[in-house]
């Protein structure tokens, strides 16, 4: 479903121009996301990606399934089957860190930065808006 210019505006202004996600400020260039996943079929064709137009879930692609999204959260959301199954993945990034930035253990050892355990909680989440 292709948003029009009053739509999108509309999307952006949910959360009062911010990320539903992170809650960050929307930049100029900021995504329309489908919260519930749509899955956008390509082709693989000598090395590259080829858009075919189809798409998976069509059924989520209706106007209250967008939330405004900074490029980031979208890109890293991707196509998670859900906000939780999304949420899992960004909790356990501190593992990963861990387990494979030297640069992220030794900021560690130096105080530079602190693991609080804090749960993922989302903008939309945590705003007055839900």
């Amino acid at each position: 479903m292709a948003l029009s210019k009053k739509q999108r505006e509309q999307v952006r202004n949910m959360f009062d121009g911010k990320c539903a996600y992170c809650g960050q400020t929307l930049a100029d260039r900021w995504h329309a996301d489908h919260v519930k996943a749509i899955k956008r079929v390509s082709d693989f064709v000598n090395g590259k990606f080829i858009p075919t137009g189809r798409v998976l879930r069509p059924e989520n692609d209706t106007f209250d399934n967008y939330f405004p999204s900074c490029a980031p959260c979208n890109i890293n959301k991707s196509n998670h089957e859900s906000l939780d199954d999304w949420r899992r993945t960004l909790e356990g990034k501190i593992n990963e860190l861990n387990r494979d930035s030297s640069t992220y253990r030794h900021a560690k050892r130096f105080g530079l930065l602190v693991e609080t355990g804090a749960k993922i909680v989302f903008y939309f989440e945590r705003s007055n808006r839900n």
